[in-house]
């Protein structure tokens, strides 16, 4: 497959063996499992992009860049699941990080928490050993159980 295909708004295909992915202008989601254990390592997102499926980029162990959306409200359960990534630039209207979003992102370092975030649900950042660096924002009402476990946290503000 060469080209992108999208089906309602949804993207349901992309180039395979490809490592940088720029979804499409127009697409609205992401279809659920779409990029699972792809070689992809650097992901564009256009502001049209509003959902993203679960485990859309589940274990994509070469993925270190993502241009995120301003749109996405949610991360479902585990979307970025042990990706490559170092930091995270999360959108800023995030309002939920769902059930083990970045699990086993073992080189994550650093994530800042968007202002508009309520709720980090259980096991999000579980597994991410190195993740040192968190901020917070004074919006934030939940963070589920074993939402850091196993993170190596030093600095938290």
């Amino acid at each position: 497959m060469d080209s992108y295909k999208v089906e309602n708004g949804i993207l349901v295909e992309y180039p395979r063996n490809t490592y940088v992915v720029e979804v499409p202008d127009g697409v609205r989601g992401i279809a659920s499992g779409l990029f699972d254990d792809s070689c992809i390592s650097y992901l564009t997102l256009p502001d049209t992009v509003e959902e993203l499926g679960v485990q859309t980029f589940c274990w994509c162990d070469r993925l270190n860049v993502i241009r995120f959306s301003s749109r996405i409200r949610r991360l479902e359960h585990n979307v970025f699941n042990s990706i490559a990534a170092q930091q995270i630039h999360l959108p800023q209207d995030l309002e939920y990080i769902g059930n083990g979003a970045f699990l086993g992102s073992a080189s994550l370092l650093f994530v800042r928490f968007p202002e508009q975030l309520r709720f980090i649900s259980e096991n999000a950042f579980l597994q991410c050993i190195s993740l040192r660096y968190v901020t917070f924002q004074d919006q934030l009402q939940q963070i589920g159980e074993q939402a850091f476990k196993g993170a190596g946290l030093e600095y938290l503000s």
